[in-house]
């Protein structure tokens, strides 16, 4: 019994350092956030992000003013409309 317990010890023993040395493969190979900031090449990728978001960004903007503008001038025409519909029909003309 005794036996059976060291022996099932000495296995779980054998399996964190295996689970340690893989643990230690995987830290070693992995990058860090300060070694892929070093790249050039994720900097230009970055970079060139961040130019395309902010353009879709002034772009947005743009057409939101546009939007707006012509909300407004339709909502100015509809009102004229229902204007010129009611002195019609005030004066009797249809």
């Amino acid at each position: 019994m005794i036996f059976v317990l060291c022996l099932r010890i000495f296995l779980v023993g054998l399996n964190l350092s295996g689970l340690e040395e893989k643990v230690e493969v995987i830290k070693n190979t992995m990058a860090t956030k300060d070694g892929v900031s070093n790249m050039p090449a994720m900097k230009l990728a970055v970079f060139e992000i961040s130019d395309t978001v902010k353009r879709f960004e002034n772009t947005q903007e743009k057409h939101e003013r546009t939007l707006d503008v012509l909300s407004r001038r339709s909502i100015d025409q509809e009102a004229n409309i229902f204007k010129k519909f009611r002195r019609n029909l005030s004066i009797g003309v249809e």
